[in-house]
């Protein structure tokens, strides 16, 4: 495939249910979705058995429950307006598609991937494109936080029934890595987003829009669609959009404005979640439906649009599917592939749970004169410092490589437009493991490690995660002392101040001490072992752009010097053993920044356990969190969606060795395939 061609735009749909509407007749019969607050989500005591029974009862026959009262309806409701229309009108970046039924739909795209949101580039300065701005990262916020809240409760529900059993992890890598939860699955996943609008441009009634079809991802959240009108503040529920009930009735979905939040099961539950639960008798039982439907666009005057918005959650890109036995990401890129070339029918059958229902493409982009597409973006070939003809002087090709010199395997990690033999270049690779992984689980058991975290005496301590515990004292001198203890060997291991307003949730910009497993770093072969740990200051760059380690590898403070000429940092240590790791200090500030001893301090922390290139870290191996030195209060901090540090790959960044990354220490896909058939 050639991946200068872009953005395939996907969708699943059965062969035998393309055709559904019959001498224009639609279904009269209406549906309403099962509502659940967001406080139910939330908190335990609110989500009561009778809204327990609900919610499964709802996502096994109709696969759709709807969340109401999501804090910040203010801000949907700005971001969800006739400026969403009107910036789609104005933007560059818009792309735009014409149905059979002379609907128009306008689109501006992004994701989420594991760690953080993607921006939104819809590369206009009008009015309306700066007031959706405004608008669109909190209610972005808002709907990530509500995607794990929903994605914890099922995940709960599945665990806790007394009926049915998981059977296994639901999704594993090619290395043995589990994601063995619902939540795991989508915190580790991508997330597509789209912000539609739709414009019916003939007077085709009850024509269809978008066929009926299943979505091939684990599931979807969206908004209701909003009629919006070129006057402040009007706003109507749309109607025309159609489910498929377990019967075959096919029915009007009726939603109203109590309807924040739509979430509904696609395809990806018969392909990974389905077959691993059983019932008592051991049976593979059918617990959760994914939803065929359609859209039907309604009638409307010149200066309305309908707007909509839809998030979109795949399975990670380094999970095998448990059928064909190849990574997510690469059946994927198969299925692009084979849409744009039409040349593989079958491979457009992957990644779905049956042979007769096949991935369409409906769209495609291209990137522009004088740009690659490399990290899932266009990227400006001649700010990489490479073009074609320098290329081809050295008898190399364009391509969109990694520091190591390998090729973009449509993963999540470093790549840039650089010069690369097409043929004979191997694809990226995963970073080379430390010494001593696996480790061996007899050795590091749970009785050796709670032994090395006593090891160490003090008066307080904080879970700040599965795999790590923050202990201290506040001594009389006015220092802080404190032991970072991780459940892991040393690739790093990272204390210190969030950047509190700084992006990825105070990651950029935050000043730690880093304890690292050797010296002179390179992105190309990490760091040499030979020297041994040390800890050092460092200060993340504050440019999101620039999260992996590569650009901000300078430490802050000579150590020595910095002991010498005063108190501040009267020590600071690394252990290290073939289980376990502490980061151990004693100090009234890092890097000039002093603990404030008389009220909270916002606190990062993150390690990795495999790999010496300061490369990636999971779920389990960060947190933020706050303490209250002068009451010893540690809080975790749930005030984003995405936990702290840094991670492997903003668009922007290229990052080999990241500082923070992904849960499976194999860069995670962050393909940007449309989803055409969101609606």
């Amino acid at each position: 495939m050639n991946l200068s061609l872009a953005i395939a735009t996907l969708a699943l749909s059965a062969q035998t249910s393309i055709a559904v509407l019959r001498n224009g007749a639609l279904s009269t019969d209406v549906f309403i979705p099962t509502k659940i607050s967001y406080l139910a989500l939330v908190d335990d005591s609110s989500f009561t058995e009778s809204i327990k029974k609900s919610m499964m009862d709802a996502l096994q026959e109709s696969g759709m429950v709807s969340i109401t009262d999501i804090p910040g309806k203010q801000v949907k409701d700005k971001a969800l307006s006739w400026d969403l229309q009107a910036c789609l009108q104005d933007s560059e970046a818009a792309k735009e598609h014409t149905f059979q039924d002379g609907t128009v739909r306008r689109t501006l795209a992004t994701h989420t991937v594991p760690g953080g949101a993607q921006n939104i580039d819809h590369r206009s300065e009008s009015p309306s494109c700066e007031a959706f701005s405004k608008a669109v990262d909190d209610f972005r916020s808002s709907s990530a936080q509500a995607t794990q809240a929903f994605a914890k409760r099922l995940g709960s529900l599945l665990e806790e029934s007394e009926d049915v059993h998981q059977d296994g992890a639901l999704l594993s890598t090619a290395e043995g890595y589990e994601f063995s939860a619902f939540s795991d699955v989508v915190e580790n996943g991508e997330h597509l987003e789209h912000f539609h609008s739709y414009q019916k441009n003939s007077n085709q009634a009850s024509e269809e829009t978008v066929a009926y079809h299943t979505d091939q991802g684990l599931f979807i959240a969206f908004t209701p669609g909003r009629m919006v009108r070129d006057q402040p503040g009007h706003v109507e529920i749309s109607t025309g959009f159609f489910i498929e009930l377990p019967s075959g009735a096919r029915v009007h979905v009726k939603f109203d404005e109590n309807d924040d939040l739509v979430f509904m099961l696609g395809d990806g539950v018969n392909q990974y979640v389905n077959p691993m639960l059983l019932d008592k008798t051991h049976a593979a039982v059918t617990l959760l439906r994914a939803t065929p439907h359609a859209l039907t666009m309604p009638e409307h005057s010149k200066n309305v649009a309908r707007v909509w918005y839809g998030r979109m959650v795949l399975p990670p890109a380094s999970a095998l599917h448990p059928k064909h036995g190849k990574s997510f990401g690469l059946l994927r890129e198969e299925m692009i592939d084979a849409s744009i070339n039409n040349n593989n029918e079958h491979a457009l059958s992957f990644g779905c749970s049956s042979s007769s229902m096949t991935a369409r493409q409906l769209e495609e982009t291209s990137c522009e004169e004088g740009t690659l597409l490399c990290w899932h973006r266009c990227m400006d070939i001649a700010e990489a410092g490479v073009s074609q003809e320098i290329c081809a002087a050295q008898s190399l090709d364009l391509q969109c490589i990694n520091p190591r010199g390998q090729l973009w395997d449509n993963t999540h990690g470093d790549f840039f437009p650089g010069c690369a033999d097409a043929n004979s270049t191997e694809l990226n690779t995963p970073y080379p493991s430390l010494p001593g992984i696996p480790r061996d689980n007899g050795t590091c058991s749970t009785e050796e490690w709670d032994a090395f975290v006593s090891s160490a005496n003090f008066n307080n301590s904080f879970e700040v995660g599965k795999n790590g515990i923050f202990m201290w004292d506040v001594l009389e001198s006015g220092q802080i002392k404190g032991r970072l203890a991780y459940n892991g060997l040393l690739g790093y291991l990272a204390f210190g101040f969030a950047n509190v307003g700084g992006s990825k949730n105070g990651m950029h910009g935050a000043t730690i001490l880093l304890a690292i497993p050797g010296d002179n770093y390179t992105a190309t072969d990490g760091f040499e072992l030979d020297a041994g740990p040390s800890v050092q200051e460092f200060v993340i760059s504050p440019d999101p752009a620039k999260s992996s380690f590569r650009f901000w590898m300078d430490p802050v403070n000579d150590f020595v010097a910095t002991a010498r000429q005063s108190s501040e940092i009267d020590s600071r240590s690394v252990e290290s053993t073939e289980c376990f790791t502490a980061l151990t200090f004693q100090a009234t500030s890092i890097n000039g920044i002093p603990f404030d001893l008389e009220g909270t301090d916002e606190l990062i922390w993150a390690a990795n356990g495999q790999d010496f290139f300061a490369g990636y870290h999971g779920p389990d191996d960060r947190s933020r969190f706050s303490i209250d030195w002068s009451t010893g209060e540690a809080l975790a901090n749930t005030g984003e969606t995405a936990p702290p540090p840094p991670e492997e790959g903003d668009p922007a960044e290229t990052s080999s060795g990241s500082f923070y990354v992904s849960k499976t220490g194999i860069a995670l896909v962050a393909a940007l395939i449309s989803i055409a058939d969101f609606i």
